[in-house]
This record gives structure tokens, C-alpha cells and sequence, in this order.
């Protein structure tokens, strides 16, 4: 049984999963709410687990002190999506970590135990190795490409009926609302709004699948896929495209790794060809829509962004900035090159 996003559906107790409510108007703003710090250690099942980090929506990641187990705590709709979109992903041979346990706990919060599938990220190898020697080794980097075309091949083979037309489609992918809270100024004639709408219109006939809107190196381990928190239907190819532009969407000041340009022009070779090949549009037919989008989504400040101090508010400024810089120039069909990201000043 799948839910109208193609998800299965999820038990009545977590209605309004999902769910966006009303976009918010010119005057009234949406602003997380500053969460609760999380506990540094919690006993869930008879088994203590000691705090990983804050997560993006809020709530936590834990980890068990044999580091074997994972816990995953936070609002009980949102954590139910979270298990939903991982069972999706798993029925369409997406490999996952698998899910041991799941339940609710007081307080409208819910829980979900999975297996370790191992240390070290992609993400953190590409740091060691930039730290180590300026760039990222190309063994390395083609064990990534490896992991994330076969991810690219198993969506072309899964489409979804479900495109930018369903009410708040896009919306939802980019949390559009979150990112028009963080304007700091308004930019002449809502030049944002329109370059956004502009993109959406472009992406209209293009076809969706299952993705993980957070997709980047830390989030990918060989042959495996983690941290399921943010995703669900998307324009196909705006996942994967926008990953190996990651380390772009950070200032200089806080790079953790440098990918050649000879890679990523490889990466986004392979992905055109995966595309191709399976009868599917190549995503760098919509590289401009797909890299405006990741800056709006990269704006929208997060409960990860105004609760932990490993995210300063000049983060969000320099992000912002970005963000105005793409939509001025898309709207100037000029094309975004995430290399010159690190010269804007905030």
C-alpha cells in the first residue's frame, strides 16, 4: 500500500506527515523554533546510546557505545516519513541501512534503530585526503561515482507519477517557505520568486523519483546510502547532479574537501550517460534549474542551523547571498558556476 507520494503509507497516528501547511505570507515569515537541546545520553529498548549530532530537522542521531547500532530520534511524523521513504527505497533495490527497530516515545517523538553499515563516508575520506595532499585521490573519487550511478540507474528504472503540477510539489523538495524567510533584503521586483517559478516551469516535463534532496559525499558510504531525514519526490537528476556540488555551498573558510574539475566534469559525464541509456533525460540538461534549486534549498535555515554551534549565523548570510547571485543570474541566462561561489562576500 503507497501513500499519494508513491511512499508507503504510514499508520493514522502520523497524519500530517509530510505535510507543509500553508506557505506562509509576505508578513508573517516562518522561523523554526530553537529545539530543545537533546539529551547526551538516552536509554531506548534497555540499550544506552551517547549522542552522534543534532539533525538537520531536529532531533538526534545516537550511537551505541559497541558503535554496531544507530538511533535516530525526532518529531514522530517526521520520523515515520523517515521509515517510510527507507522501506521505498529498499523495495526498489536502493541499498540502505536496515531497520532493527522503530517506535514511538512520549512526547509526539518516535524512534528508529538501524544496523551500522560501517565508518567512513566518502565525505570524510575526501577531507582526509584533501588535507593530506590539496584534492581528492581519483580512486577515490571513481568509488563514489560508482556508488552513485548505480543509485541514478535504479531511479530510472522507478519513475513516480508525481510531478512539479501536485500542490506544493517543488515547494517541498526546496522547503521554499523556509527559504523565503531568509531573505535579509528584498531583492527588486521578488527577482528570487520568479527565477524559482521560472525553473519550476522549465522542470515541468520532466519525470520524478524517489530522491534524497541531502544527497553529498558524507552521505554515502560504498554501495550504500544513509541519513534518509530529507527526501521523497524530486525532478529526477536534481539529487545526484547537486552532490558533487556540495563542497561548493560552503565559504572558503569551512571547505572540507576539493574535488578537481576534471571530476566533476567525469561525474556529470557518467550521470548523462546512466541517463541516456535507460531513455531518461541527462541531468545536466537541467544543471542551471537543478544548482538555482540547491541554493534556495541551502539558504533555508534548518533546526541543525539554530541549534548547534558547529553552524554560525554567517553561514546563513553568505548562503543567502548565493542564493540572490544564482537567481540574478539565471534570470540573466547566464549559466551557475558553483567554482565561483567562494569569491561572494556576505
Amino acid at each position: 500500500m503507497t501513500g499519494p507520494t508513491g511512499l508507503p503509507a504510514v499508520p493514522p497516528a502520523a497524519s500530517g506527515a509530510g505535510q507543509e501547511g500553508p506557505s506562509p505570507g509576505p508578513h508573517r515569515p516562518h522561523r523554526p523554533h530553537r529545539p530543545r537541546s537533546p539529551a547526551r545520553r538516552v536509554l531506548v529498548r534497555g540499550r544506552p546510546f551517547d549522542l552522534v549530532k543534532i539533525r538537520y530537522l531536529g532531533g538526534a542521531t545516537y550511537r551505541s557505545a559497541d558503535g554496531e547500532l544507530y538511533l535516530r530520534v525526532g518529531d514522530r511524523a517526521a520520523v515515520r516519513r523517515e521509515y517510510a521513504l527507507g522501506r521505498a527505497l529498499q523495495d526498489q533495490g536502493v541499498a540502505v541501512p536496515a531497520v532493527l527497530a522503530h517506535g514511538d516515545l512520549a512526547g509526539d517523538r518516535a524512534y528508529v534503530i538501524e544496523r551500522s553499515v560501517g565508518a567512513g563516508s566518502f565525505g570524510e575520506r575526501f577531507a582526509a585526503e584533501t588535507r593530506r595532499h590539496g584534492t581528492v585521490d581519483d580512486g577515490t573519487f571513481a568509488a563514489f561515482l560508482e556508488t552513485t550511478a548505480a543509485y541514478v540507474a535504479i531511479q530510472c528504472r522507478h519513475p513516480l507519477s508525481f510531478g512539479a503540477a501536485a500542490p506544493d510539489g517543488l515547494d517541498a523538495v526546496v522547503r521554499w517557505s523556509h527559504a523565503r524567510a531568509e531573505h535579509g533584503r528584498e531583492l527588486p521586483d521578488d527577482r528570487l520568486t520568479v527565477a524559482y517559478r521560472t525553473a519550476g516551469d522549465r522542470l515541468s516535463d520532466r519525470p520524478w523519483c524517489l530522491s534524497l534532496f541531502d544527497l553529498n559525499p558524507f552521505n554515502v558510504l560504498p554501495g550504500c546510502l544513509i541519513d534518509l531525514e530529507i527526501g521523497g519526490p524530486a525532478p529526477f537528476g536534481y539529487d545526484a547532479l547537486t552532490s558533487v556540488h556540495f563542497g561548493h555551498f560552503w565559504p572558503p573558510d569551512r571547505i572540507a574537501y576539493v574535488l578537481t574539475p576534471a571530476q566533476i566534469g567525469q561525474y556529470e559525464r557518467r550521470l548523462d550517460d546512466v541517463a541516456r541509456a535507460a531513455g531518461w533525460p541527462p541531468p545536466t540538461a537541467a544543471r542551471n534549474e537543478f544548482l538555482l534549486l540547491k541554493a534556495v534549498w541551502a539558504s533555508a535555515r534548518d533546526a541543525y542551523g539554530t541549534s548547534s554551534p558547529q553552524a554560525p549565523t554567517d553561514l546563513w548570510a553568505w548562503r543567502v547571498e548565493v542564493r540572490d547571485r544564482c537567481a540574478a543570474r539565471y534570470l540573466a541566462g547566464q549559466s551557475l558556476d558553483p567554482a565561483a561561489f567562494h569569491a561572494i562576500k556576505a
